[in-house]
């Protein structure tokens, strides 16, 4: 039995007596070396790590939103692990990955020609996906507004089909807002047409609104940058967004699964430092004299003056002459007439 197998068969084969071999097949004999046998040697290291297999599996998530309040701004992002740099250097080769949240979404028209509401689940990524909202219509009587029931992944909501009081978009949205429970699970908006557009007594052929399209996207990663430590520099515009912190080899876990880690060697301690910094508003920004003559507008700092924003302006202060000479006159009166 050649050592493969027996490393295979036998569950005790490091006590097994077989001799080993190099990738030729000759037996490797430490006393032929022409260097000292180190101890525990390649060989010993490979049994051990069959028996105790070298997995770091462990996966590290930080989760952080950027909120531009709708306005269509990015910033930059620096995402750093310091391991092998640490003081007290740290095995850990580690890898970063940045992560952005798409939560599950779903449209319906309500058969209204128009009117587009798009339902959004709280639920972070895939988890979302499949949520329902279905719809009853019921004669709730004049004034009367829609009603709302939490299921174990769906929402039912019952909307007045009374003539003349028919719910509308708006209502369903408000009390979606205005449940305590539905509004931890879904959330909606109005995206084309009016909130005020009666639905109630329509043909609802979309029914249930079925949530889709929950995942979360892997926007940039990096493994060795400043040696085994990693770093990302990446612009964001508005979301929720996860910095993954894995060992190196373990970069195809789900983050919405526990332990779906695998393929990491290397283990230790870390630090990790984010820093964002949101690009400066134009309104906000130095900008250079306008009105100077006709047709002149005003720009952003336009340093070295080929007409774009930016650009460096380059000066120097000269504060002596190169060569300086100091000229005394001997014989000279102490007070001089001024």
């Amino acid at each position: 039995m050649s050592t493969s197998e027996l490393m295979i068969f036998d569950p005790l084969f490091l006590g097994g007596l077989e001799t080993l071999v190099d990738a030729n097949g000759a037996p490797l004999d430490a006393n032929e070396q022409r260097f000292e046998p180190v101890f525990p040697g390649n060989q010993d290291i490979l049994h051990v790590q069959h028996i105790h297999r070298p997995d770091s599996n462990d996966i590290d998530l930080y989760r952080f939103e950027v909120d531009f309040g709708g306005a269509d701004r990015v910033g930059s992002l620096v995402a750093e692990t310091q391991a092998q740099r640490l003081a007290d250097s740290s095995e850990l080769n580690t890898l970063l990955q940045l992560y952005r949240q798409h939560n599950a979404l779903g449209r319906t028209t309500f058969n209204s020609g128009g009117l587009v509401v798009e339902f959004e689940s709280l639920r972070p990524g895939a988890q979302g996906n499949e949520f329902q909202i279905r719809f009853t219509q019921s004669e709730l009587g004049p004034g009367q507004l829609p009603t709302v029931q939490v299921l174990d992944n769906a929402i039912s909501i019952d909307l007045n089909a009374s003539q003349g009081s028919e719910s509308t978009a708006q209502q369903i949205l408000d009390v979606i807002a205005n449940s305590p429970e539905a509004s931890r699970l879904v959330r909606g908006r109005v995206i084309q047409g009016i909130g005020a557009t009666r639905v109630g007594g329509n043909l609802l052929t979309q029914n249930p609104v079925r949530l889709l399209g929950g995942r979360f996207e892997l926007i940039a990663q990096n493994d060795d940058y400043f040696s085994r430590d990693s770093l990302i520099k990446q612009t964001l515009g508005s979301g929720v967004y996860y910095v993954g912190v894995s060992a190196s080899g373990n970069n195809h876990y789900n983050g919405s699964v526990e332990d779906s880690g695998f393929g990491g060697k290397t283990q230790g301690r870390y630090e990790l430092r984010l820093n964002f910094r949101a690009d400066v508003d134009p309104r906000d920004t130095l900008q250079d004299n306008s009105g100077q003559f006709s047709g002149d507008v005003g720009v952003g700092l336009d340093g070295n003056l080929d007409g774009t924003p930016g650009g460096t302006y380059d000066f120097w202060f000269q504060t002596r002459p190169l060569n300086r000479t100091l000229s005394f006159t001997s014989g000279g009166v102490s007070a001089l007439e001024g």
